[in-house]
C-alpha cells in the first residue's frame, strides 16, 4: 500500500482545523507545506477527493479547497475508499512461485490471504467509525498534551479544544478558592 491514505487523511483533518478556524478556503499550495510535498501531487489527490464528494474546490486566487460537508459526516472509511483502489490488499504477496517441493508452502499464502482479509475487514470497519471531525480532534488532543497547541491560544483551537480549556480554567480556579478558604477558620 502507499501513502494516498495518510495524505488523503492529513488533508482532509488539515481542511477541518482551518475550517474550524473560520477558514473557508486552503490553497494546494498550504496543503503541500503541510503535507511536505508538491502542490502538484496534492492537486491530483485533491482531485480523487472531490469526485467521492468529500470535498470542494474553486479556481483562482482566493480559491482553494473545502470539506464538502461537515467533518462529522465524512468517515475515514470513505477517504480510505476514495484513494485506495477497490480490492488493494494491505498486504503484498511475492509473486507467484513454484513450490511442488514444499507440501505446507503451497498453502500457506492461500490461509495467510484469508487471515490478512479478515483484518482489513476489521481495519475498515474502524476506519468507517472514525469521523473526520473525530480525527482532527484527535490531532488537537495530541497537540495539547505536546504544549504544541496552548489552551492559551483559544483563537486558533476548534470547539472541542476551547471547552477543555475552559474546563481547566474552571478546575483551577476552583482549586484556588477552595485552597484560600483551607487556610481561613470560622468563628
Amino acid at each position: 500500500m502507499d501513502t494516498r491514505f495518510t495524505v488523503a487523511a492529513h488533508v482532509l483533518g488539515y481542511l477541518a482545523w482551518q475550517g474550524e478556524q473560520g477558514v473557508e478556503w486552503v490553497s494546494s499550495d498550504e496543503l503541500g507545506r503541510s503535507i511536505n510535498t508538491h502542490s502538484v501531487v496534492v492537486r491530483r489527490l485533491l482531485t480523487q477527493l472531490q469526485k467521492a464528494g468529500l470535498i470542494e474546490t474553486r479556481r483562482g486566487a482566493s480559491g482553494g479547497s473545502r470539506l464538502a460537508r461537515p467533518a462529522s459526516a465524512i468517515h475515514l472509511g470513505e477517504v480510505f475508499d476514495a484513494v485506495v483502489e477497490s480490492g488493494t490488499s494491505l498486504i503484498s504477496f511475492p509473486r507467484e512461485v513454484e513450490r511442488d517441493e514444499c507440501l505446507v508452502g503451497e498453502h500457506i499464502e492461500a490461509v495467510l490471504r484469508e487471515v490478512i482479509a479478515e483484518a482489513e475487514a476489521v481495519f475498515r470497519r474502524n476506519l468507517g467509525r472514525t469521523s473526520v471531525a473525530e480525527f482532527s480532534q484527535m490531532v488537537v488532543n495530541r497537540m495539547i498534551k505536546l504544549g504544541i497547541c496552548c489552551p492559551s491560544e483559544e483563537e486558533r483551537q476548534p470547539a472541542a479544544a476551547k471547552k477543555h480549556s475552559q474546563t481547566i480554567r474552571l478546575v483551577e480556579k476552583t482549586k484556588a478558592v477552595s485552597g484560600s478558604r483551607k487556610g481561613k477558620t470560622t468563628r
